[in-house]
């Protein structure tokens, strides 16, 4: 994971392996990528999700000014 600045945006990347051993889904829990992108976009910013590997990367880009 890491956070770094870019401009006027605060950025947040962060990848993982894959699911481990035993891990099952559990359709319904959540909105998942989509509530994400929602909640970034209500703070002016947006995400980006890709595969990486067995994993995922995902990148939120937040503004750090004031919403208006």
């Amino acid at each position: 994971m890491s956070v770094t600045r870019d401009d006027d945006a605060i950025v947040v990347s962060v990848r993982d392996d894959g699911p481990r051993a035993g891990w099952l889904p559990n359709p319904g829990a959540g909105r998942g990528l989509d509530g994400l992108r929602e909640r970034v976009a209500t703070l002016g910013g947006e995400v980006s999700a890709r595969p990486a590997g067995q994993g995922w990367h995902l990148t939120a880009r937040l503004s750090d000014r004031e919403p208006g």
